[in-house]
């Protein structure tokens, strides 16, 4: 199963919560993800449409558009984001947060009602945003990811649930190179992309 991040990575649990026994491959990008399951190198992937306070996200509507894979599956995720910091690093230490910037803004109310004021760095995910901090030493930085994560990086969780929106939700679409055939005795989902000519 391809996934779009490190281990780590909201996507690599999607990809778990959806085949319990898969064997996940990381992919640095979307567009990699994709490209495994067209060259058989994994049998399928997960992607993530939509997120409940975010909305879409576009960019891979554009890419369901640009290759030819069918949508086999969706899978949703509720998001529990959590502040990581190296052993020993206190609030009072820290000067700066990275994360995806869609976790940042998840975050937002919550952070500032934490006091903390330390600037805010974007980056591709948030298991990234972990591993950055673990690999680089960095004791003035925390990252906003999951719990799995700082298990994986050995960081130590200075709060959990700091998402604004206690229902976050990401829906995860999965992919594959051939379609399901529909039965009539199970409940289908049908997902239709269209373009509207432009009239100039």
């Amino acid at each position: 199963m391809a996934y779009q991040g490190v281990p780590g990575a909201y996507s690599e649990v999607a990809a778990g919560k959806a085949y319990p026994n898969c064997d996940p491959i990381p992919c640095d990008q979307f567009e990699v993800a994709f490209q495994a399951v067209e060259i058989w190198i994994a049998n399928r992937a997960v992607l993530p449409v939509e997120n409940s306070p975010g909305g879409s996200i576009h960019r891979n509507y554009d890419l369901l558009l640009r290759h030819r894979l069918y949508i086999v599956g969706e899978v949703q995720l509720l998001v529990h984001h959590c502040l990581l910091a190296l052993p020993g690093v206190r609030m009072e230490h820290i000067t700066r947060i990275i994360s995806h910037p869609q976790a940042l803004s998840q975050c937002e109310n919550t952070l500032t009602k934490m006091g903390l004021n330390a600037s805010r760095k974007a980056v591709d995910d948030t298991a990234g945003a972990a591993e950055y901090i673990a690999t680089n030493n960095l004791r003035n930085t925390v990252a906003i990811a999951s719990a799995r994560t700082a298990e994986l990086y050995g960081l130590q969780t200075l709060a959990k649930g700091i998402q604004d929106d206690s229902r976050n939700v990401t829906r995860f679409v999965i992919l594959s190179c051939e379609p399901i055939i529909p039965r009539i005795d199970w409940p289908f989902k049908t997902s239709i992309v269209f373009a509207q000519e432009n009239d100039g």
